[in-house]
């Protein structure tokens, strides 16, 4: 046994259960992909809250998914990238395009 109970790799060391070891990152392939990506900030406006909120009572999640929804809503964002299921789902249901990672 390696590394936290993970079974030895004899080449790269401890295999993790996705493939993953210390030295190859699970999500390699995602960045590469992202690279292209171009983050914009956006000002937290009165009206970004406000549909947030809305979202937040009606899809029952946290405050900050809530805010990420309601802000690609507000700026018309092309898409909304995330790696997180239920923000995706949420994202679908409001109309914002979405992509799970």
């Amino acid at each position: 046994m390696g590394l936290r109970g993970y079974p030895e790799s004899p080449i790269r060391g401890p295999c993790l259960d996705d493939g993953e070891t210390p030295d190859r990152p699970k999500h390699t392939s995602t960045h590469k992909n992202l690279s292209s990506v171009n983050p914009v900030p956006i000002p937290l406006k009165v009206k970004v809250l406000r549909d947030g909120w809305r979202i937040l009572e009606k899809h029952h999640i946290y405050v900050a998914d809530a805010i990420q929804v309601s802000s690609a809503k507000h700026v018309q964002a092309d898409i909304l990238l995330t790696g997180d299921k239920k923000l995706h789902d949420v994202a679908l249901k409001e109309g914002v395009r979405s992509e799970l990672l």
